[in-house]
């Protein structure tokens, strides 16, 4: 019969080193850091301008932006990412929360406002890496400021 082993003291843990300040230039508000329903596309309503008067296209081999005009202080995102193109739910939470997140870190350096952007998630997503998926957004979304800044300085001139 085996005997009980003896009682082992756990080992002493690092405690995560925790900032009281924060740096230079940094915010410290939550909704800093948040994506409110403000900011999405929710209803089948609100994607139907987006793909009925697209004002702006931006593409790469696994992502598809439709942007199209909205009267509203800030940009919209919507997101499409179906079955078919992803099979697992995982995968497809894991694109949404990295185009959610690279989303809400543009709005801030890119001029989009005014805009309602749908992302539209092709076949073979789910095999890049987060890092893919985070720069070949943001490129797109880039892309996607770049158009809008040339329409507003071409309409300004008129």
């Amino acid at each position: 019969m085996p005997e009980p082993s003896a009682h082992k003291e756990p080992s002493a843990r690092k405690e995560p080193s925790v900032r009281e300040e924060p740096l230079a230039g940094e915010e410290t508000s939550v909704r800093e850091w948040s994506h409110p329903k403000r900011n999405r596309l929710l209803q089948a309503a609100d994607f139907d301008p987006a793909f009925k008067q697209t004002r702006f296209k931006v593409s790469c081999s696994h992502f598809l932006m439709l942007a199209a005009a909205n009267d509203r202080p800030r940009a919209r995102l919507g997101l499409v990412v179906p079955k078919k193109k992803v099979r697992r739910a995982v995968q497809r939470n894991r694109i949404k929360r990295l185009v959610r997140e690279r989303f809400r870190l543009s709005q801030k350096k890119a001029d989009m406002a005014g805009l309602d952007i749908v992302v539209l998630v092709g076949k073979g997503a789910d095999g890049l890496s987060n890092q893919d998926v985070t720069l070949k957004v943001g490129r797109l979304l880039n892309a996607l400021a770049g158009k809008q800044r040339k329409r507003r300085g071409s309409h300004a001139a008129d």
